[in-house]
């Protein structure tokens, strides 16, 4: 069983987009699925945000989140 290759066929049977925010990750998450044939059906698009301003910019955290809670946590 392949995981990832599920969740690409999941999503195109049922014709829905992945997109990631990714941070810690480098982007792993992007890079896993488009390596698999047909990822370009599914990947929107995909962010890699180090910068805290990247990700209030970007992602649209919002400042008193990452002032309370830093950008290195659930919320």
């Amino acid at each position: 069983m392949n995981t990832q290759v599920d969740v690409l066929n999941i999503l195109i049977d049922r014709k829905e987009t992945i997109s990631f925010a990714e941070s810690c990750t480098g982007g792993l998450c992007a890079s896993t699925l488009v390596m698999i044939p047909n990822a370009s059906w599914v990947l929107n698009e995909s962010y890699v945000t180090y910068a805290v301003s990247s990700k209030i910019r970007i992602l649209g955290v919002l400042p008193e989140t990452v002032d309370r809670y830093t950008v290195v946590s659930e919320e």
